[in-house]
C-alpha cells in the first residue's frame, strides 16, 4: 500500500483526503457524469487535458512537507506519464477533480483497484482551500466510483498528525485497522513516521474465511 499523501490529504495515485456530501450525479451531453458541489466547484472526472494541472497542483501539496507521502522535487514528468497511463485504464483506476469556475484544478481523487479487489484511495487538495467542505464532496463521489469499479473493500493510509483527515474518514465509515510504526523514512530529513491504516469494508455479505480467527 503506498505512503499518505494528502486532504490535509493522502496518495494513492503514484500509488493515497468536510461537510456533507455532494448532490446527486447527473447526466450531461455525451452521458458524462458530474458532480457540482454546492458552492459551484465542479467535481468531474479527469482527462488528459488536465493532467498537468493536477500534477501542478500536487506539487504545491508537496512542498508543504506536511501532509503528502511524495516530498517536493518529483519528477512531475514521470508522474504525469504514470497519470496518462493510469487514465486509459477505467477498469482499474478512476480519477476525479475538482475545478473552479476559472477553470483552476484545486483538489484531485483517485482509486486503484487491486487484483484483489482492493480499492486504494487518496486525495490531494490545494491549501486554500481545506476545511471548507470539499475533502467531503470529493470522498463521496469517488466512493461512487469505487461501487462501479466492484471493489469489496477500500483502504488507504494517513499521517497520525493528519487529524482533519482521519475525522473525515471515519465521519464516512472508515475504521482505523492498525498503524505503521517508524515505518516511511522521509528522503530530505532522515525521520521516520508512522502511518494509520483506514479501511471501509463494503461487502459485508460474501463468506469469510473458513479457517476462525486463529489470531489475537
Amino acid at each position: 500500500m503506498p505512503p499518505p499523501d494528502a486532504t490535509g490529504g493522502h496518495q494513492a495515485a503514484a500509488r493515497l483526503h468536510v461537510d456533507g456530501g455532494c448532490r446527486l450525479p447527473r447526466p450531461v451531453a455525451g452521458g458524462t457524469v458530474l458532480y457540482m458541489a454546492p458552492d459551484e466547484v465542479l467535481l468531474r472526472p479527469m482527462t488528459p487535458g488536465d493532467i498537468r494541472a493536477a500534477v501542478a497542483m500536487f506539487a504545491a501539496v508537496t512542498a508543504e512537507d506536511r501532509w503528502v507521502g511524495t516530498e517536493a522535487g518529483f519528477d512531475q514528468d514521470r508522474r504525469a506519464a504514470m497519470l496518462a497511463e493510469s487514465l486509459a485504464n477505467p477498469a482499474s483506476h478512476r480519477f476525479l477533480i475538482a475545478v473552479t469556475r476559472g477553470g483552476e484544478v484545486i483538489a484531485s481523487a483517485h482509486a486503484q483497484l487491486t487484483p484483489y479487489g482492493v480499492a486504494e484511495i487518496g486525495m490531494a487538495i490545494a491549501a486554500d482551500w481545506r476545511g471548507r467542505g470539499l475533502g467531503g464532496r470529493l470522498l463521496d463521489a469517488l466512493l461512487v466510483e469505487i461501487r462501479d469499479l466492484g471493489a469489496h473493500k477500500v483502504t488507504l493510509q494517513v499521517w497520525p498528525h493528519n487529524l482533519r483527515a482521519i475525522r473525515l474518514y471515519a465521519s464516512r465509515g472508515f475504521a482505523t485497522e492498525g498503524r505503521l510504526v517508524r515505518h516511511y523514512r522521509r528522503r530530505r530529513t532522515g525521520e521516520l513516521w508512522d502511518a494509520v491504516i483506514m479501511s471501509l469494508v463494503l461487502d459485508h455479505t460474501s463468506a469469510a474465511c473458513p479457517y476462525g480467527e486463529g489470531f489475537e
